[in-house]
């Protein structure tokens, strides 16, 4: 009888499990639904973090380009090769860094957006409330601002991770 509800508890916390990730799902899609209008914003971060993915394996190959020189017997064919390898190196850091630059701020342009659609959101259903749901203790002033403060900001950085995540997953995880 104890292995039919150690059995019966795991198929609970199986389903509780599954039902959890479909909410989380559910959620993250309304997220994004809410931050549609800057999908342009989105759409530049993605190339942007995609580029600076495949950046890095071409630093790979640059830097074991150059450990391969040290067994070339030519000097000058060596300080040839050495100095492109330097260039690429050189160039694929601008790259580098200029990807980045583009993706923090077209996240960042998005998240801000969707912050403040959010907090205009929040806002005008407060307005709509009865003149009662705030003499509740949990609706007080206080805590309805410290939740439009934070709440926002908290979807703002949900919303900026789950692009760049979704792309270095997605494109470069084993």
């Amino acid at each position: 009888e104890e292995d039919d509800d150690s059995e019966t508890s795991s198929a609970d916390y199986l389903i509780e499990e599954k039902q959890k990730k479909k909410f989380n799902l559910l959620f993250m899609f309304r997220i994004l639904k809410l931050n549609l209008p800057e999908w342009y914003w989105i759409l530049i971060g993605c190339a942007a973090s995609l580029l600076f993915g495949v950046i890095q394996p071409g630093f790979a190959y640059l830097y074991s380009g150059i450990y391969g020189l040290f067994a070339e017997s030519d000097q000058s064919k060596q300080q040839r090769f050495m100095d492109l390898y330097t260039l690429g190196i050189f160039f694929a850091g601008i790259l580098s860094a200029l990807s980045q630059l583009i993706l923090n701020y077209a996240f960042g342009k998005s998240g801000e957006e969707l912050t403040m659609r959010m907090r205009r959101l929040t806002f005008s259903s407060l307005l709509r409330q009865e003149m009662s749901y705030y003499d509740k203790k949990e609706n007080s002033i206080d805590a309805l601002t410290t939740h439009l403060a934070s709440d926002a900001a908290a979807i703002k950085v949900c919303s900026n991770s789950i692009a760049n995540i979704f792309v270095i997953n997605k494109y470069f995880r084993d």
